[in-house]
């Protein structure tokens, strides 16, 4: 399951989610910097960039590196990408996260309880062309769900003008 609202108007975030192969596959949540116009041109061109590139059969760490590359060499307007791209294989389990600045996913196991994924989180797109990453590999059971967001979850305010906060989320999604 996917929904995306803006908060005022159109703008950067997006997510996508598709099989690369036969056995392995992609979902993605990111968040270019900037608002507006822009913001959303620039991810379109990062979206096309990754959906081109999964067709090639790097390996994720490849894979990274070479949207990252292309992302930099793009990139008149300084813009970065927070992003969270994760492959799975649905036949071993085998569950891999690159965290490129994004806020930490949580995983809920099979007992109903959510918790944050603690992985290392790496810079965002488009600032190091040569940037090495560091990818985070698991062991994704069936029964597991992962939650992703963007900050405009955590980063919500309420009439008192109280930020959510990943603590409130953390709650939120247990209770």
């Amino acid at each position: 399951f996917a929904s995306m609202e803006p908060a005022k108007e159109v703008g950067g975030d997006f997510y996508d989610f598709y099989f690369i192969d036969n056995d392995n596959f992609m979902f993605l949540i990111a968040d270019v910097s900037g608002k507006g116009v822009p913001a959303a041109l620039f991810m379109m061109t990062v979206k096309t960039h990754i959906n081109n590139l999964t067709l090639f059969g790097f390996s994720p760490k490849e894979l990274i590196k070479v949207i990252n590359k292309k992302i930099c060499e793009n990139n008149k307007q300084g813009y970065f990408v927070t992003m969270q791209m994760c492959i799975v294989n649905v036949k071993t389990g085998k569950l891999t996260i690159i965290n490129c600045g994004h806020n930490m996913p949580l995983i809920k196991h099979k007992n109903g309880s959510y918790e944050f994924v603690q992985l290392e989180s790496n810079f965002p797109l488009g600032l190091f062309e040569n940037y090495d990453f560091k990818i985070y590999e698991t062991q994704f059971d069936e029964e597991d769900m992962l939650y992703m967001y963007t900050d405009g979850v955590t980063e919500a305010l309420n009439d008192k003008e109280e930020i959510f906060g990943e603590e409130r989320l953390l709650e939120t999604l247990n209770k």
